[in-house]
């Protein structure tokens, strides 16, 4: 006892000392330990005491205070590969954690693989520090960056443009329609599953239309995106479909927000007559009384008179 007391005296003076315990000491001083090592992290090299660079509680919490302290252990450290998939599962830094892990053959390749998994699965942006093939094999690397996409979806563009698959194209846009932007257009890949993943991306967001190539807003992808969104008939490109099908996409968008009616073109126009266009008009006052404000005011008393008529016939 006489000695913890020495040892207390001298570490509360210089509690640089904290760091040479050994033993089981080290449990003792932990909390001193650690508070050395927060904000001078070479100190476990240059000044720590060689069971301290082996512990792994003290080790295990030192490689959370940032994402560059697993550099600073060794890899020759009992549970090395433990310690890294602390490092890369609770630093969330965009996976910075994984570019101070050495690579295979310094490391079990099977370990490592499992590591890059852990990382980008808690950080999509951990992608950018996986070695690409031959490092790896492609499979490897490809299921990586599966698991990176299916985690966060605008990971897709980190993912080399050859293995934006339609796999892979279809996990992202499921979570974001937004992620259609980074999608290759055919002949990259095919066609059908072009159309497929597009109208994917619009479903699960509407205003995702606005991503989707301009020559590719087809009468099919349009419908699905006005009828998520009626705002989105802003991004309709009327030049690629009949005046029957751009109509009918009009009445879509409107019955589901009457202040859609802000995106319908006004007549005259090449798509829509006056006579449509009023129809459209009654079709959003019908869903919401609100949208009389989008009627442009010229039209205001032919509206009226049309829903007059309606009513007197009725």
């Amino acid at each position: 006892k006489g000695d913890l007391d020495a040892w207390d005296a001298a570490i509360k003076v210089n509690p640089n000392l904290s760091l040479i315990v050994t033993g089981d000491m080290i449990d003792r001083y932990k909390k001193k330990i650690l508070a050395e090592l927060r904000y001078k992290p070479g100190k476990l090299i240059s000044v720590a005491s060689r069971d301290i660079r082996r512990n792994f509680d003290i080790l295990s919490e030192f490689v959370k205070f940032d994402y560059d302290r697993i550099g600073y252990v060794q890899n020759s450290t009992p549970r090395y590969y433990d310690l890294c998939k602390i490092a890369v599962s609770e630093i969330n830094d965009y996976g910075s954690a994984l570019r101070y892990i050495p690579k295979p053959p310094t490391i079990p390749e099977k370990e490592y693989i499992d590591i890059c998994k852990i990382a980008v699965s808690k950080d999509g942006g951990a992608l950018a520090y996986v070695p690409k093939p031959p490092e790896i094999t492609e499979k490897e690397y490809y299921d990586i960056c599966k698991i990176a996409v299916s985690h966060s979806s605008w990971t897709l563009m980190n993912v080399p443009w050859e293995l934006r698959t339609p796999e892979i194209c279809k996990i992202a846009v499921t979570q974001n329609g937004f992620t259609v932007k980074y999608v290759p257009e055919p002949p990259e890949i095919p066609e059908k599953e072009f159309i497929e993943i597009c109208k994917i991306a619009v479903s699960i967001n509407g205003r995702a239309l606005g991503e989707v190539p301009w020559s590719r807003r087809n009468p099919e992808i349009c419908k699905i995106a006005v009828a998520q969104n009626g705002l989105t008939l802003c991004y309709v490109n009327s030049q690629i479909m009949t005046e029957k099908e751009f109509i009918e996409i009009c009445k879509i968008a409107v019955s589901n927000d009457g202040s859609a009616l802000d995106c319908v073109p006004e007549p005259p126009h090449p798509k829509i007559t006056e006579k449509e266009y009023i129809d459209i008009c009654k079709i959003a006052i019908s869903q919401d009384d609100e949208s009389w404000e989008h009627v442009p005011n010229k039209l205001w008393d032919q509206v009226r008179a049309e829903f007059a008529k309606e009513n007197a016939n009725h």
